[in-house]
């Protein structure tokens, strides 16, 4: 299986991409997907430029439209508004199916 590669993007590319990404994990992990992903953390004003090398954004704040890769609105995973519905637009954007 091809590594799928994250970017989680917030304003600064600290705490708000790191809790992210510490949701994501836990996401990927509990449906069998150890292994098969990386995630990087990064600053909002960055993400255009890096997209190219990644499968998937998930960002907490705004970034720029000229993204070469899809891009999910990481709040949920921050306040657990609209959860679910993300959790499963993350894992089919990725390829995934949300087990039951």
């Amino acid at each position: 299986m091809k590594t799928k590669h994250i970017l989680v993007v917030c304003g600064a590319g600290v705490t708000s991409s790191m809790l992210v990404s510490a949701r994501l994990r836990e996401l990927l992990d509990g449906e069998g997907l150890k292994d098969t992903y990386d995630i990087t953390p990064c600053k909002a004003d960055l993400a255009a430029a890096v997209s190219p090398d990644y499968d998937l954004i998930v960002a907490t704040s705004t970034i720029p439209d000229e993204t070469s890769c899809p891009v999910i609105d990481g709040t949920p995973f921050l306040n657990d508004r609209g959860i679910c519905a993300t959790e499963s637009k993350v894992l089919a954007t990725l390829g995934y199916e949300l087990a039951d």
